[in-house]
């Protein structure tokens, strides 16, 4: 039997978090032992990842230290005591840094190095992690064109399987008022983390120019953040002067937003983000029979056709909401009845998890 360790840092969110709990749900048991290591500041951390999947075994590392050089020091100490203890075989990272940290380790430990690539980071820093690990798995093409063409044998393009976990999330008793009375207006959608390259303000100036063509618009964003990125947010809102036209939830479960979607009558996702390494939230939407659209910029091009949404060269556009407002004017005619079969094996893929324990195996 394989071992097989996830490392998480403690601020991964969102495709990181979800990907490692598909992966270690549905690999077989008979031929891999799954850990998922999170690595901590703190042990609040605790409570959100058992929340999220109580079947999933979790190691906690917890390291505090204001001094880099006594973090690497705490850091590569701990992890060499845990692999000694837990003798694994295989190290699956999905994250940049993680990525580099445990690249010495696996060199030391002679461990076979397994590199899910979410981003387009091509620093200086991956090539010891290109260099060493045994397979780097792309999650679209975009990610594989932009990553230095010299790894090119060891990479393959795994799109995301996207799949909902959370199935029985219950919407709070204060926002249900939202549904009361506001059930037919038009809501524009945000679902994602609210960093600068999500583009979270363009949202805000689209639903202040589409309250310019009508009082009818809403947008609802859910998203992850810390506090201070959600006072910026706020502030953003307020200098806007449509407090009264969004509605924040932040840090809810990360499928918080199913529930809201099936109450509300007429919605549509916006997806602003520049460079997406793919766009998960897109394909959820779509799955969801959301229609979408998007900046016609990374990976949003490998997910949106016309069955589906609309790709926009410039979210910034004064014709953005002018466009989407006719699409509401229009609703039935771009609401997708059907997920094409063709959407469902690129994005849910069957063979997916046997693929990767192609991976493993080999």
């Amino acid at each position: 039997m394989k071992k097989i360790l996830f490392p998480l840092l403690q601020s991964n969110k969102g495709g990181n978090v979800l990907s490692t709990i598909s992966i270690c749900n549905n690999l077989n048991k008979k031929k891999f032992k799954t850990t998922v290591l999170f690595i901590c500041h703190n042990k609040q951390i605790e409570k959100l990842s058992l929340k999220i999947n109580k079947n999933i075994n979790i190691d906690f590392l917890y390291l505090e230290s204001k001094n880099k050089l006594i973090f690497f020091f705490k850091f590569y100490l701990t992890i060499y005591k845990y692999f000694l203890k837990k003798k694994i075989d295989i190290v699956h990272t999905n994250d940049g840094l993680l990525n580099f940290y445990f690249s010495f380790i696996c060199i030391f430990f002679q461990k076979k190095h397994i590199i899910h690539l979410r981003n387009t980071d091509n620093s200086k820093r991956n090539f010891l992690s290109f260099l060493y690990a045994k397979k780097i798995i792309c999650i679209s093409k975009f990610v594989k064109n932009k990553t230095p063409k010299i790894f090119n044998k060891k990479k393959i393009i795994l799109y995301n399987y996207v799949e909902f976990f959370n199935k029985k999330i219950n919407i709070d008793n204060k926002h249900q008022y939202i549904f009361k009375n506001y059930r037919n207006k038009n809501f524009l959608l945000f679902i994602s983390n609210i960093h600068k390259r999500k583009n979270p303000n363009s949202f805000i100036d689209l639903i202040k120019n589409l309250n310019k063509k009508s009082p009818d618009y809403f947008g609802l964003m859910f998203f992850q953040s810390n506090n201070s990125q959600l006072k910026s947010l706020k502030k953003y809102i307020k200098i806007n002067k449509i407090e009264k036209k969004i509605f924040l939830f932040n840090n809810y479960p990360l499928h918080y937003w199913v529930p809201f979607v099936k109450k509300i009558n007429k919605k549509i996702l916006f997806a602003p983000s520049e460079n997406e390494p793919l766009g998960r939230n897109l394909i959820e939407a779509i799955l969801k029979k959301i229609f979408v659209v998007a900046n016609n910029s990374g990976g949003h091009k490998e997910i949106i056709d016309k069955s589906n949404g609309i790709l926009l060269k410039n979210i910034y556009s004064k014709k953005s909401h002018k466009l989407i407002h006719y699409i509401f004017l229009k609703y039935q005619k771009y609401k997708p009845k059907i997920v094409f079969k063709k959407f469902k094996n690129v994005f849910q893929d069957k063979n997916y998890i046997k693929k990767i324990e192609k991976i493993y195996l080999n």
